[in-house]
């Protein structure tokens, strides 16, 4: 039974992005599976039509959005393009792309034992006193990261200095972001949140959200 199938291998990626795609109304497999055909489905024509460029902008978009397979299902399709003779309608290649959630399903689930992890934050979370005249701070991670980052946060989030951003350093193992502080002033910072996901390992694997409150001193 194809369905059956469907739903054992969506069932088992779902529970792995439960929070991120049912904060955007992608309440249950068969949404999230429908959402990453379409999503995919853009990024090739994009690469057709527009630019690789603009492709690999939706592909982080995406990924951002907790669609972390969408580049390589996008690839994927693409395979499916190249042999119509082979596949002459969609229905005809389902097998391959139950086939593919599935591989993807099992290897995300090992990826996840190795999470990203943090091994410092400068400031360190919960600190008080924290010199209101430092211009930078940092968090360091257990092993190279992507280029992407995901600092959120709401009113307390810290100000940054005009025209400054957030950057890597060569080892892609520590990511700084500027800031512009005030004395006496408590900040927090969410290291990814839910629809945010830019902290994520080599193997596209995110942090798991992470909070963090300083407060500075006179």
């Amino acid at each position: 039974n194809q369905r059956a199938v469907w739903q054992k291998v969506g069932k088992r990626l779902f529970q792995h992005v439960r929070d991120e795609m049912t904060s955007q109304a992608y309440g249950d497999w068969e949404t999230m599976i429908c959402e990453s055909l379409v999503r995919a489905s853009v990024v090739c024509y994009l690469r057709k039509n527009s630019s690789e460029e603009d492709a690999l902008q939706a592909i982080q978009t995406d990924e951002q959005k907790g669609f972390l397979w969408i580049m390589e299902l996008a690839a994927f399709l693409e395979r499916y393009e190249k042999n119509r003779k082979t596949y002459p309608t969609l229905q005809s290649f389902v097998p391959e792309l139950v086939g593919f959630f599935g591989r993807y399903e099992r290897q995300f689930a090992s990826d996840l034992q190795n999470r990203p992890k943090i091994v410092s934050l400068n400031p360190p979370n919960g600190a008080n006193a924290v010199n209101p005249k430092i211009t930078e701070i940092q968090v360091t991670f257990d092993s190279p990261m992507k280029s992407s980052f995901a600092w959120c946060g709401g009113d307390t989030f810290p100000p940054a200095p005009s025209g400054s951003k957030a950057y890597w350093t060569a080892d892609r193992k520590t990511c700084v972001l500027p800031v512009y502080l005030a004395a006496e002033t408590t900040y927090g910072i969410s290291l990814n949140a839910v629809g945010a996901l830019g902290f994520k390992n080599e193997k596209g694997v995110p942090l798991l959200q992470t909070e963090w409150s300083f407060r500075t001193g006179k």
